[in-house]
Parts: structure tokens; C-alpha cells; sequence
């Protein structure tokens, strides 16, 4: 966060992708909210998950 002089970083997944979600939770990312109909993808509309963390609460959890 300081070297690039950031505050917040997101992160969108596909609900069906509950692996890639527990990484951004890993990561210290928490689900913010659903975002409909957010891509047009293979001849379809899809949601995406909205995943954030900001460096404060990085800190908070990693220490850095």
C-alpha cells in the first residue's frame, strides 16, 4: 500500500468461484457486496462479488 500510495484495494469474483473468494479472504478482504449483471461473458449476463481491504485494516491483520 505505501509504495504504490494506496488506501484501498478491491477485487471482483464470480459468486461460483468460492476458491478464488477465500484467497481475497486470505488476503485480508472482505465481501462488500454483489454486483448485478456486472459482465457480459459467453452470451450472458453474470454478477461479481465486490471484495475490498484497506491499509489500515491491513495493517492491522499482517503487520506491514
Amino acid at each position: 500500500f505505501r509504495r504504490m500510495g494506496l488506501h484501498r484495494m478491491d477485487a471482483k469474483v464470480m459468486p461460483e468461484n468460492a476458491r478464488s473468494a477465500r484467497v481475497l479472504e486470505k488476503l485480508g478482504m472482505e465481501r462488500e457486496g454483489l454486483l448485478h449483471n456486472a459482465i457480459y461473458c459467453k452470451g450472458g449476463d453474470h454478477d461479481l462479488e465486490l471484495y475490498a481491504v484497506t491499509d489500515e485494516r491491513f495493517r492491522q491483520l499482517f503487520g506491514r
